[in-house]
């Protein structure tokens, strides 16, 4: 039951904290939170858990809150700037894992 809860938590508040970037920053928090939801997503999917019965990485519920980065993009600016938003993501996640990667070499 817990993790039922955590998860819905999450839920809300990774989707609250999209509405708040983009009330804040408007179009640049909506990047802003591009680049760092690609990120946390990364992280987070390195946790499994067992949700409503079912086993799943808690990643998918940050990279979830990315469709509605795009879709508020493209509704409310142009096709043009949502799809700047999916390049940024691209841009962050090779970034993130070549840094890692020579990261990880450190003895």
């Amino acid at each position: 039951m817990i993790n039922e809860l955590l998860w819905a938590t999450l839920l809300v508040v990774s989707f609250l904290m999209v509405a708040l970037s983009y009330r804040l920053f408007g179009k640049t928090g909506l990047y802003t939170w591009t680049a760092l939801a690609v990120i946390l997503a990364n992280i987070q999917v390195m946790k499994t858990v067992r949700v409503f019965g079912l086993v799943t990485a808690l990643g998918n519920v940050v990279y979830s809150s990315l469709f509605l980065v795009t879709d508020i993009l493209n509704e409310n600016y142009t096709e043009r700037d949502a799809q700047k938003a999916v390049w940024i993501g691209f841009f962050v996640l090779i970034s993130t894992t070549i840094l890692m990667q020579i990261t990880i070499q450190f003895i």
